[in-house]
């Protein structure tokens, strides 16, 4: 569940919520949040293997999906990755979930094909996964375009008790 959690926040964080036809950042605005060092403890943690691809139970994404997308965002920090006055993605500041490949600094294009820069987008996003059958976040580390590949998988049945 922490994963589809946060491959769904990647999408949009906003201190606001503007009208639909409105963008979710402003772009006059440099104020940005530098992201919060580790704790001294954090630091000497080893950390689990980040994954790039896996499956989702749909019964975790329901549960999340269910929640909304305020949820959500209240345990994800982005922000607006802006360049040249043009809205580039979502810059990751801090990720709660150290099994998914999701690090400060990268940037997150688009989930399942949308770049999310509107409300509507993440309504439309938030509607569209409760039929998808995978989640697909393009990201951008450092210049490097790379992919989160996640396909959402039926529950599977509990055994049927045997009979004597």
């Amino acid at each position: 569940m922490k994963r589809i959690a946060l491959l769904l926040v990647l999408a949009a964080c906003a201190e606001r919520t503007p009208p639909p036809d409105e963008p979710m950042i402003d772009l006059d605005d440099d104020g940005r949040a530098e992201p919060a060092s580790p704790p001294a403890a954090a630091k000497n943690k080893v950390a689990p293997a980040r994954r790039r691809s896996g499956e989702i139970p749909r019964a975790d994404l329901e549960r999340v999906l269910a929640a909304g997308p305020g949820r959500l965002l209240a345990r994800v920090e982005v922000k607006a990755s802006v360049t040249g006055g043009r809205f580039i993605g979502w810059e990751v500041v801090r990720n709660p979930w150290d099994d998914v490949d999701l690090v400060a600094g990268d940037v997150i294009l688009s989930v399942n094909g949308r770049t999310l820069e509107h409300p509507l987008e993440l309504k439309v996003l938030w509607d569209d996964l409760r039929k998808a059958n995978a989640i697909a976040v393009e990201v951008d580390r450092k210049g490097e375009k790379l992919r989160l590949d996640f396909t959402i998988v039926p529950a599977v049945a509990a055994p049927a008790p045997a009979t004597p």
